[in-house]
């Protein structure tokens, strides 16, 4: 299970299996993911960690959108709580634009099992 609220804050069960679908508009159209780009999705526990808890590369986008997709195993290992995460595209002439910032809205809930 995954929920987006409106306000950016992403929810999920540790162990769980979550998928995101991200599009974009540039200069208010919609804009689809071609070869060349890339989508980051990074998640720390701490801004000033050097590594991250959860990190996803996408580089294939399905009708011109990055989906992102959390696994069991990229959550299993870590604690419930809090977490920042942050989302950049990079076009393929290296522009990188951050479209999420280091909001601190991505929280992990235990479970019976998690507990």
């Amino acid at each position: 299970m995954i929920a987006i609220n409106d306000d950016l804050q992403i929810k999920m069960f540790i162990g769980d299996t979550g998928s995101i679908t991200l599009g974009i508009s540039k200069n208010g159209t919609a804009y689809s993911f071609i070869v060349g780009d890339t989508v980051y999705f990074s998640v720390k526990k701490t801004l000033n960690q050097t590594t991250y808890d959860i990190q996803k590369t996408i580089t294939t986008f399905s009708d011109g959108k990055a989906i992102i997709l959390i696994e069991p195993d990229d959550t299993n290992e870590l604690s419930t709580g809090n977490y920042f995460y942050d989302i950049e595209y990079v076009d393929g002439d290296g522009i990188v634009n951050t479209l999420v910032n280091e909001v601190e809205r991505f929280v992990l809930l235990g479970g019976v099992k998690n507990d």
